[in-house]
């Protein structure tokens, strides 16, 4: 049961990790495409300084990466062969593990068998955890496009496939799907609890409370997979509204430019700073684009790096497509013997 589980959980973290790779692509295309679209910035949910569309696009596309990281991790612990360990004290048999592992093609043998009968459960964790990690980025991107699609923004405007209407009001447009994802998002994390009480407090060895953990990682899968591959397609089709973005560039965004341009002149920072916070009604609104490409630190709305992350996102698909055809050769080869 725990070689099919680890088999089974390889298979799907391949599918999870090449849709990630595709909804990350997604999101440098947007970037690149609107690089230079000033866009606000918020801290606490109120406008704080200038950002971009690209900004915005390249935060997701690297934070997909990052979680693209822990799956990987994760899939290299699932990656070990368990079958040999028996009920976790062995067997008096001259068994070759190592022959397993080949034919299976796992990278290596999991080779404590007790630590192998510990490892039920501990490895689905963690699987849970990367997935949650997955679907919390999942969320915020939700939450951001259900906020800034809205009338009150105005900023993006959904594909109309992803929205329903309302059930009464017939000028209403939802955004159905995304509200799904980001309630859905919390599945995955009662999933990663529900695994972590049911650990809690055994011993060493099988215990038939093992048999629970098997569900909550096939739901997470599931949904990690289903909501991901949805937001690729919505995010491609989400068109970017540069008037109601441009006029939403109000003077208040440049406060921090017009203070750090007086500490440039000699002023010291507290000074400048409580300077204009005095004068805040007289704040002028600059030039954006300028604004924008003044912020030329390496990640900085002037320079996004977003030719790196493409690179990145490349070569990350060739190392998954190389990982999934070691996979889909081994599993041909074991059904060809049974044959």
């Amino acid at each position: 049961v725990l070689v099919a589980l680890r088999l089974y959980t390889k298979d799907r973290l391949l599918e999870v990790a090449q849709a990630l790779l595709k909804l990350a692509a997604v999101c440098v295309r947007l970037a690149q495409q609107h690089q230079w679209q000033p866009m606000p910035g918020y801290t606490h949910g109120r406008p704080a300084m200038l950002s971009s569309v690209g900004l915005w696009g390249g935060a997701f596309a690297e934070s997909l990466l990052e979680n693209l990281e822990l799956l990987k991790t994760t899939y290299q612990l699932v990656n070990q062969n368990p079958l040999g360990a028996a009920a976790g004290y062995g067997v008096p048999f001259p068994i070759d593990r190592e022959l397993t592992t080949q034919l299976l093609s796992f990278a290596r043998t999991q080779s404590n068998s007790l630590a192998v009968m510990n490892s039920r459960g501990k490895l689905e964790f963690a699987v849970l955890s990367a997935l949650s990690c997955v679907l919390l980025d999942l969320n915020r991107l939700a939450g951001d496009l259900i906020l800034f699609s809205g009338k009150s923004f105005g900023f993006f405007e959904l594909p109309a496939g992803f929205c329903t209407g309302s059930s009464i009001m017939p000028h209403k447009q939802n955004p159905d799907v995304l509200e799904l994802v980001r309630a859905r998002s919390a599945r995955v994390l009662t999933a990663l609890t529900q695994q972590a009480v049911i650990l809690k407090g055994l011993t060493s060895g099988y215990h038939r409370d093992l048999q629970e953990t098997k569900r909550p990682l096939f739901e997470a899968l599931d949904t990690t997979y289903g909501c991901v591959t949805v937001l690729t397609p919505l995010m491609s089709g989400l068109k970017i509204n540069t008037e109601r973005l441009n006029a939403a560039l109000t003077p208040e965004l440049f406060a921090v430019d017009e203070v750090l341009e007086r500490v440039r002149a000699g002023v010291p920072l507290r000074d400048a700073y409580r300077q204009v916070k005095e004068q805040l009604q007289h704040l002028r609104k600059r030039d954006p684009l300028q604004a924008l490409q003044a912020r030329a630190h390496t990640g900085g709305p002037g320079n996004l790096q977003l030719e790196p992350l493409s690179r990145k996102i490349a070569n990350k698909q060739r190392e998954w497509e190389k990982l999934q055809r070691v996979f889909k050769e081994a599993k041909a080869r074991l059904l060809q013997r049974g044959v």
